[in-house]
Order: structure tokens, then sequence, then C-alpha cells
């Protein structure tokens, strides 16, 4: 049927069926978001407004807000995380300005992190400076397949952390349990060679968060989904406190 056709007054024009989408998805996804996460978590009220648009913004609260933003406090039911954990993020400056280097592995969309982290170092993350030094180890399929075959999974990352480590450089493990062995094991590596190590985990933290020197943990959820968001942005604000840090990104 031809448009011309159709009356006026049921007419749908593109600003209408954007605002219709806009406010059935966000309220699709606020809804989602407040069923699964419980409890408050203390994120600043700008992160929650440039991310979320969050509608559940609370004057009122006593807790700090973020040092990315500085922005007066403010509480939120979204994020399950308190970001004064993220104070232990001048362990990854100090190293850095130190010429050491950043070290992380996890698994499956953990690994995908990982890869994601250090890229925003190796590459850049907003302004242009020059290239830090991180590494994934969870890319090298070669070394990751014959440190599997000859010596088994659990020892993936602790191999390549004898290999590519050394005493300064700082590790960032990621683990949603908190029990995965080869993360562990890789940990472990790293405190024989005094690597600084810091854990990104949930729940409970599991075995993980009492190994590491530094526990940032999502205590408010145990589902992996909602853990590794978390743990993408806390990946991001270390890239940009690093970078402001540094090189003085205003």
């Amino acid at each position: 049927m031809p448009i011309a056709a159709v009356p006026k007054s049921l007419r749908l024009g593109w600003g209408k069926v954007r605002r219709f989408y806009l406010h059935t998805f966000r309220r699709t996804y606020v809804e989602a978001m407040v069923a699964s996460r419980q409890g408050e978590c203390g994120r600043c009220a700008a992160c929650c407004k440039l991310l979320f648009k969050c509608p559940f913004l609370d004057e009122s609260g006593p807790i700090p807000t973020c040092s990315v933003h500085e922005s007066r406090p403010m509480n939120c039911r979204f994020f399950p995380i308190d970001p004064k954990d993220l104070a232990d993020r001048d362990l990854v400056v100090e190293a850095v300005a130190a010429g050491r280097k950043i070290l992380l592995f996890g698994n499956g969309g953990s690994a995908a992190d990982a890869q994601h982290i250090a890229a925003e170092f190796v590459g850049r993350f907003r302004t242009e400076r020059k290239p830090l030094a991180a590494i994934a180890l969870t890319t090298d399929t070669s070394a990751l397949t014959a440190i599997g075959n000859d010596y088994g999974y659990d020892e993936v990352f602790a191999r390549q952390v004898h290999a590519l480590g050394a005493r300064g450089d700082v590790a960032l493990a990621l683990s949603t349990s908190g029990r995965s062995p080869n993360v562990l094991k890789a940990v472990d590596a790293c405190r024989k060679i005094g690597i600084t190590t810091v854990g990104l985990t949930g729940g409970d933290g599991g075995t993980l968060a009492g190994m590491v020197d530094v526990s940032l943990r999502v205590s408010a959820s145990t589902r992996s989904d909602r853990i590794q968001e978390t743990h993408i942005l806390i990946g991001h604000v270390i890239c940009e406190l690093t970078d402001r840090r540094l090189f003085g990104e205003s």
C-alpha cells in the first residue's frame, strides 16, 4: 500500500519510531538489569548518567564517588562494586611508568576481556600517546596448544608467565568464579617471580580472591555475564586513569 493511501493520523514518522524503540528498549533493559542486581553499588553519578541513563539515582547516599569523574556522591542500585577498590589502579600506573609490562589472562569471555584490555594499552585508549607494554596470554594459539598438549590445560598460562614475566610486572587475572585452575596456577607462578597480581572475579571470589595482592570482586552477582560486564568497565577505568596520570589527558 502506498504511503499516500495511509491516513495521516496513522503514519509514524522516524522520530516517533525512534522514540518508541528507545523507550521500549531502555525500559526492558533497565528492568532486566535491576532484577538481576541486588543492593547498592556506589557507582558515581557521572558513570551512570553517561553509560546507562540510570533512572535510579539518589542524591541522599553517603557512598563516595568514582575518582574518574569526581562528581558528587550519589547512590545507585545498578552496579555491584565499590569504586574505592579502584584505588589500587596505581599499581598498574606505577608499573607502566617504570617500563614494566601488564600480563592478562582468563578463559572464555574473560580471555576476550584480557585481549580487549591489552589492546587498549598497546594501541591506545582515547588519546594519542606512546604504546604501553601489555600482553594477553590468551592469544598465541601455538603456545596454548603446545603447552596444553605437553603439560595439560592447567599450565597454559603459568608456563607463559615464567617465560615472559619479570619482577615488577603486574598481572590481571580474570575469573568470574575465582576457581579456574589455570588462572590460579598462573597467579601462583606470578607470586614466585615477584609479579604483583590483581584479581578480577565475582560472587564470593573463590580461591583467587585470597591469592592475589589486590582483589576486585563483583560481590553482588554470581552471573558470569553481569560479572564480565563489570570487569570490562573496570578495565576501561584502569586504562583511562593510566592515560590521565601518565599523559595528562583532560
